[in-house]
């Protein structure tokens, strides 16, 4: 008897989210959209994409993007802005060091460009 596993909805989404496009989340068919919603899911993605971009010693993968989408829904975020980015930035960077370089930064860069 073969074992069927299942896969989360919300991995479908951040995997492609994972290859840095954001294209590719437009693409992902409505069936398997996140929980998080559409428009906080994009915002999610862009912002790990733009956190890629950032010199950090780990850049955020699909799991961090997962937990980071999650601890946004628990606090009852509708949407990504400077102060829920801040606020939850402990679920998506690892280092201290690393969250050091995103406020050098500043978090309201991982909002910006929402659509």
């Amino acid at each position: 008897m073969s074992r069927k596993v299942t896969t989360p909805p919300v991995l479908f989404a951040f995997l492609a989210a994972a290859c840095a496009s954001t294209a590719a989340m437009a693409e992902v068919p409505g069936n398997l959209k996140p929980a998080a919603g559409e428009t906080l899911a994009g915002q999610v993605a862009r912002g790990v994409a733009r956190l890629r971009d950032l010199d950090l010693a780990k850049p955020p993968g699909v799991a961090e993007a997962i937990s980071w989408a999650q601890a946004l829904q628990v606090l009852g975020t509708d949407g990504l802005d400077s102060a829920s980015a801040e606020r939850t930035a402990g679920a998506v960077l690892k280092y201290s060091e690393d969250l050091q370089t995103v406020r050098a930064a500043g978090f309201g860069g991982l909002a910006d460009g929402d659509e």
